[in-house]
């Protein structure tokens, strides 16, 4: 004697068709959330950066202005003389200390400039990890003496 079993209704595997759906839209979420994770990383690091070379170039600016007869002496650029060995060292190791905090400073070394009218620039440069993107910041301010 044979068994008869029914025969599939129409609606026979239709919970495996809506777990594999459920499987890929999760995935889908999910890497939308890697994305965003990696994206904000990112941001994080740059801000990071920029206030690094803001408080930087304010510490240099600090110094000048602290010290107008030799600000001269905080200048990198356009300046042949300067009559004080302190202010020139800290020059020297600001310079290093920034060209170490900020990736790829040492192919763009920071300057600073006192012009003739007194007005004193401070530009950093540096490349981001994403593919040498070139970031700046400078800071001017007019040194009184």
């Amino acid at each position: 004697m044979k068994v008869r079993r029914p025969m599939p209704g129409p609606q026979q595997g239709f919970a495996l068709v809506e777990a594999l759906i459920s499987v890929v839209v999760l995935a889908i979420g999910v890497m939308g959330l890697l994305y965003f994770q990696g994206f904000l990383i990112s941001s994080a690091t740059v801000g990071n950066q920029r206030v690094e070379a803001s408080l930087l170039a304010e510490e240099l600016v600090s110094m000048a202005s602290a010290d107008p007869i030799n600000a001269g002496c905080y200048a990198n650029s356009g300046v042949t003389t300067c009559a004080s060995a302190g202010a020139r060292d800290y020059l020297t190791a600001w310079v290093l200390r920034a060209t170490a905090r900020l990736p790829g400073a040492d192919t763009l070394p920071p300057t600073a400039v006192l012009a003739n009218d007194r007005t004193y620039t401070v530009t950093l440069q540096w490349k981001q990890k994403d593919g040498g993107t070139i970031r700046n910041h400078r800071v001017a301010t007019q040194i009184g003496g």
